[in-house]
C-alpha cells in the first residue's frame, strides 16, 4: 500500500511539474491563450488529450462491468467512434477553422443568434453539473478508494471515503484546469496517456491473460477464445435487452450519438480548436479514431476475462465465486451472518455461501452491505 500510494503521488507531482514547465511561457491573459492554449497544440498532444478526455472513469469502470455482464457486445459503444472522428476531421474541423471560432456556442451564435447560444450553453452546463460530472467523480472515487483502502482509514465508513475521494479528485482536476488553462490540461492528458498506454493498454490485458492461464499467457488466450463463445459475440439481435446492445442501436443510436459527442461537444472540440493549424487538428482527430479501434482490448476484454475467470472450476475451488451470464445472473440476498450468492447455469443451480461476498465483482459500486437488487458489475 505504501508503494502504491507513494508511486501515485510521485507520478502525479511529476506530471504536474512537467505540465508547468511546458506551459509557463503561455500567455493566458487572452481568450485564445487560456481557453485554446494559445492555438499552439500539436497533433500528438491533441490526440493524447482527446483520448484521455474520452476515457474517463465511468468508461474504464462501467464498460468493463458491461463486458463482464454481457460480453463483447459492450464494444458496440466504440464501434462508430472511428467513423465519427473521420467525419470530424474531413468536414467539421475545416468548417470551424474557417469561421475562426473559439467555442462551439460561438458557432451556434454565428449560425443562428445569441439567444440560441445562451440557451444551448445553459442546457449543456446544467447537464454537466447534474448528470455527467457526478458520475465521473463517483466512478473515479470508487476505484481510487478501493486501490488505496480509504475506507479502512475512515474507520470502515465507505460513504465518507467515497465522498472524500470525490472532493479530492474534483479539487485536483480543478487546479489543473483553472490555473493552467487548456494547454496545461492537454499536456497533462498527453503525459498521463503515456502512462495509461503502458499500464492499461499493455499490462492489464497481458496480466489478465496470465492470471486466466494460471501463469501462461498462451493458455489464457486459449481459454479466453474457447471457454465462453457466447460471451465473445459482439453482434446481438435487434430485440436484445440491456445490458446487451441490439445491432441497430450501434448504427442508428451510437452513430448519431458519436457524431454529436465528437463533433459538437465543447470539451472535445476545445482541444481541436487549440491546434497550431488545420493539419495538426486533423492529424490529432484521425489518430484518435485509429486508436479507438483498439479500445475494446482494455475497455471490454478485461471484463470478459474476469467473467471467464470467476466461472472456472479452479476459481471456485480457490474460494472465488461462480458468476454466470447476465441472462442467468444470480441475486445476492442477505442471509444470516453473510450473503447467499445464487447462480444459475441452465438447469444446474449452484449456491455459494460467503461472508459478505468480498471477492464478488458486483460489490464494486455498492455503498452499503445490503443490496436489494443486481447492481452495476465492475472490475
Amino acid at each position: 500500500m505504501v508503494f502504491t500510494l507513494g508511486s501515485f503521488v510521485l507520478v502525479t507531482v511529476a506530471v504536474a511539474f512537467v505540465s508547468w514547465l511546458k506551459t509557463k511561457g503561455t500567455d493566458e491573459t487572452s481568450k485564445d491563450g487560456y481557453f485554446l492554449g494559445g492555438r499552439s497544440l500539436s497533433g500528438l498532444v491533441i490526440f493524447g488529450s482527446l483520448m484521455m478526455t474520452n476515457l474517463s472513469a465511468e468508461q474504464l469502470v462501467g464498460r468493463n462491468g458491461q463486458g463482464y455482464a454481457a460480453g463483447m457486445t459492450a464494444m458496440g459503444w466504440e464501434t462508430m467512434c472511428p467513423i465519427a472522428l473521420t467525419l470530424m476531421a474531413l468536414f467539421f474541423i475545416p468548417k470551424y477553422f474557417k469561421l475562426g471560432i473559439s467555442t462551439i456556442p460561438e458557432f451556434l451564435e454565428s449560425r443562428f443568434d445569441r439567444a440560441t447560444r445562451v440557451i444551448v450553453s445553459f442546457i449543456f452546463l446544467v447537464a454537466y453539473i447534474v448528470a455527467m460530472l457526478p458520475l465521473v467523480l463517483y466512478a473515479g472515487s470508487v476505484a481510487m478508494e478501493r486501490i488505496f483502502g480509504i475506507t479502512a482509514l475512515m474507520g470502515g465508513n465507505r460513504f465518507m471515503a467515497t465522498t472524500v475521494m470525490c472532493v479530492a479528485l474534483g479539487i485536483i482536476g480543478g487546479i489543473y484546469a483553472i490555473f493552467g488553462g487548456l494547454k496545461a490540461v492537454a499536456v497533462s492528458d498527453s503525459l498521463n496517456g503515456i502512462i495509461f498506454i503502458i499500464g492499461a493498454v499493455i499490462l492489464i490485458p497481458v496480466l489478465a491473460f496470465i492470471a486466466l492461464g494460471d501463469g501462461s499467457i498462451a493458455e489464457g488466450i486459449r481459454i479466453f477464445a474457447t471457454s465462453s463463445p457466447e460471451h465473445l459475440n459482439a453482434i446481438q439481435p435487434a430485440d436484445a435487452q440491456p445490458p446487451y446492445i441490439p445491432w441497430p442501436m450501434i448504427v442508428l443510436g451510437c452513430g448519431i450519438n458519436h457524431i454529436s459527442y465528437w463533433c459538437t461537444n465543447q470539451s472535445i472540440m476545445q482541444r481541436v480548436l487549440g491546434a497550431k493549424n488545420l493539419k495538426e487538428a486533423q492529424k490529432g482527430s484521425l489518430l484518435t479514431g485509429l486508436t479507438c479501434v483498439f479500445c475494446p482490448i482494455f475497455l471490454v476484454a478485461p471484463g470478459v476475462i474476469q467473467f471467464i475467470y470467476y466461472r472456472t472450476v479452479s476459481a471456485v475451488s480457490a474460494g472465488r465465486h461462480q458468476h454466470l451470464p447476465q441472462s442467468d445472473v444470480g441475486l445476492l440476498r442477505r442471509s444470516g451472518s453473510g450473503h447467499r450468492c445464487y447462480g444459475y447455469s441452465g438447469s444446474a443451480h449452484a449456491e455459494l455461501r460467503t461472508e459478505g461476498c468480498h471477492h464478488c465483482p458486483y460489490r464494486m459500486l455498492w455503498l452499503d452491505d445490503e443490496p436489494s437488487a443486481v447492481p452495476l458489475p465492475v472490475l
